[in-house]
């Protein structure tokens, strides 16, 4: 299996997809938070991330599939579905 976390600013409906690891569906919505904004990460996922203006922009969803391009896919269909906007560029599901 794989799993990959969607996450949303609902003001910009802007989503990034990601495989990170520290991001479990475990974590209530305040632990993300501070995990996805606090921490950093590539130059893209920094602009991203400092659009937040609160908690309440933020929103997340995880998918999980049997292979790594299924679940790329299914992340890409949600992100579709919802009407937001992808700005993830090479992340990729995590193993679990």
């Amino acid at each position: 299996m794989f799993e990959m976390i969607v996450m949303v600013n609902l003001r910009t409906k802007k989503a990034y997809a990601s495989g990170n690891k520290n991001c479990s569906p475990d974590m209530n919505k305040n632990d993300l938070y501070d995990a996805v904004v606090r921490k950093g990460g590539s130059n893209n996922y920094e602009n991203w991330s400092k659009e937040f203006k609160n908690i309440n922009e933020f929103e997340y969803i995880f998918v999980s599939e049997q292979t790594e391009a299924k679940t790329k896919q299914a992340s890409k269909n949600e992100i579709s579905l919802k009407g937001w906007f992808e700005v993830s560029l090479r992340t990729v599901p995590k193993k679990l």
